[in-house]
């Protein structure tokens, strides 16, 4: 196991976020700029939160709903 982690820290992903230039983004964190925003940011929160409950990923609607 400690071999299969040493090689996860060793490998930089091809795709995806690079999580250190997305901390330099947040540094002051969010700007609320009104209902709109806070509405798309409640939904963006359901959507991540549904995702991460066990199962529906792997449910017939899932992840689906989201793509």
């Amino acid at each position: 196991m400690e071999d299969f982690e040493a090689a996860l820290a060793e490998i930089k992903p091809a795709f995806g976020a690079v999580t250190e230039t997305l901390a330099a983004y947040c540094l002051n964190g969010i700007i609320d700029f009104g209902a709109p925003f806070r509405h798309l940011r409640a939904t963006c929160q359901t959507l991540v939160e549904q995702a991460r409950r066990p199962g529906i990923a792997r449910s017939d609607r899932g992840l689906a709903l989201v793509l």
